[in-house]
């Protein structure tokens, strides 16, 4: 039978997921039976007995019976392989348990005991007991005599103490004793060279043995949430660990050796007392896939340089005393994804942040930050962007550029403004703004391609629907080549326009039309293949005036004509701020459902458009004094008010 695998419990608020796996050999119950679900109704035990007998049924489950003592005609069950006695109330076994010869699985979670009887030792071929969340004081010595065992579970029980004597159980592969009240391990646990998994998480441990570096096998060791203090020298002889668990102690120090743990894929040392890593440690650890470091106190990055992070994908740092980012510390990170440092006291970020493109998520909310580097649109990945409670005073416009961004956190800064371009940011479902001196909001939070842009050189608008314009344009530029090459519109974004070759290329646009247009106008060439007519010289001619308005207009404005709005927007939080207005255009924000606009003191009036949010069902109006509603409907709440928007606008919607 292969070990059942190790339970991933509920970690700490600062650990990244909790979850429940199935042992294997060990039925587990369903999360509605485990809160108090269904119980299955009082059996008749002794013929449940007789059948299983009769039956010679290999698997026998009394589990979630209410059972409170077990006959002792259990005895006829010798031939059982399988034994699920879990969630009753049975606070003593029969000795007849010890007749059971051919048993395999023993489980016994969630019940009374507090002893079990001598004459478990009889059963020489069990591989699997399961005592979890029982109300043993001690490990009863008759489990030390089960030499078969390959798998004991005593995860939250009441144990204090590990006897010597756990050195007979020399083919133990998964040994739990995850929150008991343990201090100490004996020395013979170094014996227990078979074990693949050792979970002491949750006890109250202040030093590991020297001799846990026999337990060569060992691949996951969880020391989470104890009180050590060091970790011995030796425990870089487990050189199979993949695993090594040490968040939540007291630990200031970690041992160079564990640089020989090449195997490790995660290094979490958060909630400790250290400041700095052994040098090149992380560099040797060449499988690493996640660093936790957080909660410590690092006031710089560990020694080693960039080769340290080659093969990570999330680094967190959060909650330390770290002041910079070095300059080219993630060039060599290809593959990072996730970076929080969170709470540090960062004052700038490296001029190379444009290089680190793999990134998703980043995470630098609570430092002291004043600036936004323009270097921020390289981040062609990034989706989460959190950046609240720093010094900012402004948003570059090239934010706009981060078109796979879905949650983005400027709350808590300086803020007096929004870029216009941030309604580029299509993909966006969380903007929160919460907190700032927001004066208004732009409107390209709910700008259509339909909306209109004006020259940089003229206050005219680009009539006749600048998105069908686009759509032509890159239509006769399919006919266009300029040295082999055929562009689109949007390829003028960003064109120096007044440079004499750019100046000249238009006046020449005559002769360019003429001599690069190609027209199909030969229909007994047999051999050219069939594609959509080019525009007429005329056409193109009128095409090309209107391109050289469009690449005069400044490249916010170009944007705004190709741009839509956010139309997966579904919370919008830019309460506490200064706002006197809320746009028309946040109608457009079909898929709204928490929209939080509480504490703006001088915000008076709500857009009837507002009730197009047809989605909506959280708005936060708190403290907002809205005068140009009756005082009665507001007083009446959000549901009122949006009633009330419906009822007086122009849409309607009853």
């Amino acid at each position: 039978m292969n070990p059942p695998k190790p339970s991933k419990d509920k970690e700490s608020p600062g650990s990244s997921s909790s979850s429940q796996v199935t042992f294997a050999g060990i039925k587990s119950a369903s999360k509605k039976e485990l809160r108090g679900g269904r119980i299955r109704a009082e059996v008749d035990i002794n013929r449940e007995i007789q059948n299983c007998r009769d039956e010679q049924s290999e698997r026998f489950d009394l589990s979630k019976s209410s059972v409170t003592i077990l006959p002792n005609t259990i005895k006829d069950l010798t031939h059982v392989r399988e034994l699920y006695l879990y969630s009753n109330r049975i606070q003593q076994l029969p000795p007849e348990i010890g007749n059971l010869v051919n048993l395999k699985v023993l489980a016994l979670s969630e019940n009374s005991l507090t002893t079990l009887p001598d004459t478990m030792d009889r059963l020489v071929q069990l591989k699997v007991l399961d005592l979890r969340h029982n109300r043993f004081n001690d490990i009863p010595e008759v489990i030390y005599r089960i030499t078969s065992l390959t798998t004991l579970y005593l995860r939250f029980n009441r144990i204090k103490e590990v006897s010597d004597t756990i050195r007979n159980l020399v083919n133990l592969q998964m040994l739990s004793l995850r929150e008991n009240r343990i201090r100490s391990l004996p020395i013979t646990v170094g014996q227990l060279v078979q074990l693949l998994t050792l979970d002491v998480a949750h006890n109250h441990l202040e030093h590991l043995p020297n001799e846990i570096g026999s337990c060569a096998q060992l691949t996951t060791l969880d020391l989470t949430h104890n009180e050590l203090v060091d970790l011995p020298e030796l425990i870089g002889n487990l050189k199979n660990l993949s695993r090594l668990l040490i968040r939540y102690n007291r630990l200031s120090t970690i041992p160079s050796s564990l640089a020989n743990c090449s195997k490790l894929d995660e290094f979490n040392i958060e909630g400790n007392n250290v400041s700095q890593l052994p040098e090149g440690l992380l560099s040797s650890l060449v499988h690493l896939n996640t660093i936790s470091l957080a909660r410590n106190n690092f006031n710089s990055f560990p020694l080693g340089g960039p080769t340290q992070f080659t093969s990570v994908h999330s680094i967190n740092m959060e909650c330390n005393t770290i002041d910079k980012i070095p300059f080219s510390i993630f060039s060599l990170a290809k593959y990072l994804s996730k970076l929080n440092m969170r709470e540090n006291a960062l004052t700038s970020l490296p001029l190379d942040i444009g290089s680190w493109t793999a990134l998703v998520e980043l995470n630098l909310a609570t430092n002291q930050l004043t600036i936004i580097p323009e270097d921020i649109k390289s981040l062609q990945n990034l989706e989460v962007l959190i950046m609240s409670n720093n010094q900012l005073k402004r948003i570059p416009p090239s934010l706009g550029q981060l078109r796979k961004l879905r949650h983005l956190d400027l709350e808590e800064n300086k803020l007096d403004s929004l870029p216009q371009e941030i309604g580029y940011l299509r993909e966006l479902t969380r903007l929160i703004v919460a907190s700032n001196q927001l004066i208004q909001l732009p409107r390209s939070i709910g700008l259509t391609n339909d909306l209109l842009a004006s020259s940089a050189d003229s206050t005219e608008p680009i009539d006749d629907g600048p998105s069908k314009d686009l759509e032509k344009l890159n239509d006769l530029l399919q006919h266009v080549t300029i040295d082999g090459q055929t562009m689109n519109a949007v390829d003028f974004i960003g064109i120096d326009n007044d440079t004499p070759a750019y100046n000249e290329w238009f006046d020449n646009c005559e002769h360019l039309v003429a001599c690069d247009i190609k027209i199909q106008d030969d229909d007994d060439d047999d051999d050219r293949i069939p594609t959509e007519s080019p525009p007429k010289i005329m056409e193109a001619m009128e095409m090309l005036s209107k391109l050289h308005l469009l690449a005069t207009t400044q490249e916010s404005q170009l944007h705004q004509l190709i741009s839509q709005s956010l139309s997966n927007l579904s919370h919008l939080n830019v309460g506490e701020n200064n706002l006197t207005t809320i746009p028309e255009d946040i109608g457009q924000l079909e898929k709204l459902e928490q929209l939080y606009i509480n504490d703006n003191p001088n915000l008076d009036v709500l857009p009837y458009e507002l009730a197009l949010c047809t989605n909506l069902q959280i708005m936060s109006i708190e403290n907002c004094p809205l005068r140009s509603l009756p005082q009665e409907i507001v007083a009446g709440g959000p549901s009122l008010v949006i009633q009330f928007l419906k009822v007086q606008g122009p849409f309607n919607l009853n």
